[in-house]
């Protein structure tokens, strides 16, 4: 099998099928019952779809397909469903607000969801207890409300915590603004619990960052590693129990190149993913695949919704070269999809333009690829 995301609340996608495993209470696995899975089971619902995005709550979770669709399911007391209502759903339902808009990330915190789409808006709906939702109250939603804040701002993450959440903003230098409790210096702003976005006191310098329960971390571009907020058992690695309000530098990992945060602003720095220097990388093959898929956009599995052949294999001719087979198998997915009669018909018409010399034969071509193109190989295409 090949693993193309795992997630902390048991869900899985393999190639184009979801499972799931572990605790399922309150129906957060999708398969249409309740009933702890110690073992995988498929998530049938989506069978015949593409999974392009997933995240999970304390006890819920979303999937959002390449046919631009948001399903959500499992426990729905405060709404994190964001289907109108506070109904439990043992199977997935559609999220109709968003049908037809392209997502590029989505997350879960503990009840309340965050989604940012392509009209460059990031919406919030579930538990607003202590202003997770950041939209100036507390009042739980149970319907998808915009953050009119962000509107128009150029987004480069989302991430949430047990009831904290944060966005990073690229305004020419990196902004980090976070909402939500505050009450164990999660957030490192001076205010408590803000219910609009704050920003937030951290390093210039960032990386990456990630929330956690109660906690946050951050790494920034010189290598090191920063934790703030709940530290009773000791989760910031600054060598106490004490809780931060500020961003505590973790000494032990001051020499060390850590990659296990979600690359933020360091792919960046490559100008254009199909003219890297393959000799000359200083990138884990994690940080590569961002890298290659970061022209799609601030979400780095957009390009799975890629439907230019050339692109794909340009993706493909330098992933085969990074001795990246899994992400070339799932290439393959994509370019075998992509290459259909009007594709053809489309790379044939500009070589016609500028050979027209070949326009008979051209013209054969295409009618003698569209009939074949499923049955060949992509190295044949290639």
């Amino acid at each position: 099998y090949e693993i193309s995301a795992c997630l902390v609340g048991s869900e899985m996608c393999i190639r184009d099928r979801l499972y799931g495993f572990g605790n399922n209470e309150n129906g957060e696995l999708g398969i249409g019952r309740t009933g702890n899975q110690y073992s995988p089971v498929e998530v049938t619902f989506f069978s015949s779809m593409e999974v392009l995005l997933l995240s999970c709550g304390y006890y819920h979770t979303l999937v959002h397909t390449s046919d631009h669709q948001l399903y959500s399911f499992g426990y729905n007391g405060y709404g994190q469903l964001g289907i109108g209502n506070l109904t439990q759903q043992l199977s997935p339902v559609k999220v109709t607000y968003f049908s037809n808009k392209k997502i590029l990330s989505l997350r879960c915190g503990c009840y309340h969801t965050l989604v940012h789409t392509d009209e460059v808006r990031i919406y919030s709906f579930g538990n607003n207890g202590n202003g997770e939702l950041g939209i100036g109250n507390k009042t739980n939603v149970n319907n998808p409300v915009e953050i009119e804040f962000f509107r128009s701002k150029k987004i480069s993450s989302i991430t949430c915590g047990y009831n904290h959440s944060i966005v990073i903003v690229d305004e020419g230098n990196i902004s980090v603004y976070g909402f939500g409790n505050n009450g164990n210096g999660e957030l490192g702003t001076d205010i408590s619990n803000p219910t609009l976005p704050s920003k937030m006191k951290i390093p210039n310098n960032l990386s990456s960052i990630s929330c956690f329960a109660h906690h946050t971390m951050i790494q920034t571009e010189d290598k090191k590693l920063f934790g703030m907020g709940h530290n009773v058992h000791g989760q910031l690695g600054i060598g106490n129990t004490s809780n931060q309000s500020i961003a505590t530098e973790i000494s032990f990992f001051s020499n060390e190149t850590i990659y296990n945060l979600d690359p933020i602003k360091s792919i960046s720095k490559i100008s254009h993913p199909y003219l890297l220097e393959i000799s000359s990388l200083e990138y884990p093959k994690e940080i590569v695949i961002e890298a290659i898929c970061h022209i799609y956009g601030d979400d780095s599995s957009k390009w799975i919704s890629e439907t230019d052949p050339i692109k794909l294999l340009n993706i493909r001719k330098l992933s085969r070269e990074l001795k990246l087979d899994s992400l070339v198998a799932q290439v393959d997915q994509r370019i075998v999809k992509s290459f259909n009669k009007n594709a053809i018909a489309s790379l044939i018409k500009e070589i016609e333009d500028k050979y027209p010399e070949f326009k008979d034969l051209l013209s054969w071509t295409t009618t003698f690829l569209a009939n074949s193109i499923q049955e060949m190989t992509v190295e044949e295409i290639e």
